[in-house]
């Protein structure tokens, strides 16, 4: 694997970690706004007093007004009313009059003023919901619970959830197409060096590294390879010079022998043959 491959890799896995993290980050932040918002509503009725004495279902105090959604008439928060024993007294579901929510499941209730989570009945919606005791002139021993659906707040961070994959995506795809493009670019130099250097192994020391930025890594790594190769182009140089001389040396020292040589050897074969 190539060091562009791997610092492209890098990079994009890098910026994969941080949109991954963002996106993560921002669906809980955006889910927990618009819980806090529901939880700011179901505080409101936590505030508010007791029901008048004998009041059981809508009423001042208890439940919103429906919202009308064209032709149909839209209840955006359940009301159940359970006994002492768990059992329903009274229940207004969410959802449209002629389609309505399955109830919040008020089988098991926490004993708190805060708000919490339960399921529907079914198990197919989740509600936010607060409970409260009913004064005992209303009924003894009974609870209100009232609960708002959560639909709308995984609608919303499903949305948003799917913008942050797609802008993701394209992000990252720009991201890795720009870091190629930038490494590609960097290093450039880097090939550079790497054909001079394949052009002295061939034999040709005058070949040197293209002048960088001075300023830069690649640049005074050049310089220093432009110094280096210029001092082992000297030395080469150096031994060749020497070599010729050696050989110039060795060929005069034979010339000048040769003579001197000869006599000598003449000497020797008249002294063999008893010419002394």
């Amino acid at each position: 694997m190539s060091l562009r491959t791997k610092l492209v890799i890098s990079f994009s896995t890098l910026l994969l970690v941080v949109i991954a993290t963002v996106g993560f980050v921002a669906s809980r932040s955006i889910e927990t706004i618009l819980i806090n918002q529901i939880d700011q509503t179901l505080a409101g009725f936590v505030q508010r007093g007791p029901l008048p004495p004998g009041s059981f279902g809508p009423g001042p105090g208890l439940s919103p007004e429906p919202e009308q959604q064209g032709e149909q008439v839209l209840r955006s928060i359940a009301e159940v009313i359970i006994d002492a024993d768990g059992g329903i007294v009274l229940s207004l579901p969410s959802g449209f009059l002629d389609d309505p929510d399955p109830l919040p499941d008020v089988s098991n209730i926490p004993d708190t003023d805060e708000p919490f989570f339960v399921s529907s009945v079914d198990g197919t919606i989740e509600y936010r919901a607060v409970a409260r005791p009913l004064p005992d002139e209303i009924a003894t021993g009974a609870t209100l619970i009232r609960a708002a659906p959560l639909a709308e707040v995984s609608a919303a961070t499903s949305s948003l959830v799917q913008a942050l994959l797609l802008s993701g995506l394209g992000v990252l795809l720009f991201g890795g197409a720009a870091t190629w493009w930038a490494v590609d670019r960097s290093m450039s130099p880097v090939d550079q060096m790497v054909q001079t250097a394949e052009a002295i192994a061939a034999g040709d020391l005058s070949q040197r590294v293209p002048q960088l930025n001075p300023d830069t890594e690649l640049g005074r790594l050049g310089a220093s390879l432009n110094e280096m190769l210029t001092n082992i182009e000297n030395a080469v140089q150096a031994e060749r010079d020497s070599k010729a001389r050696l050989r110039r040396f060795m060929a005069d020292a034979s010339h000048e022998l040769r003579t001197p040589l000869t006599a000598i050897a003449g000497y020797a074969e008249l002294w063999r043959k008893g010419g002394l």
